[in-house]
């Protein structure tokens, strides 16, 4: 997937629909580090980024996702507790 996307901010749109897919996916938060934990994790990402990118959002990947999730959980502590 291209990187053009990198400068590009995030909507309100999107970002909540960040959160609905990620809600969706039980492996995201998942504190285990072994490997399936980590395999089934990787899985689940390339998941969300399929979706996100069907709902005609700003092609993004996987790490940019990630980053943009992690950074959401600082923001907003709320979705994280």
């Amino acid at each position: 997937m291209d990187c053009k996307s990198k400068n590009i901010h995030y909507t309100e749109t999107e970002l909540m629909l960040l959160a609905q897919l990620i809600s969706e996916e039980k492996d995201i938060e998942n504190k285990r580090t072994g490997a399936t934990d980590l395999k089934s994790k990787a899985e689940a990402w390339e998941r969300i980024v399929k979706r996100y990118c069907s709902e005609g959002c700003t092609p993004r990947t996987s790490k940019q996702l990630k980053k943009c999730w992690d950074n959401m959980k600082q923001k907003y502590s709320i979705f994280y507790c």
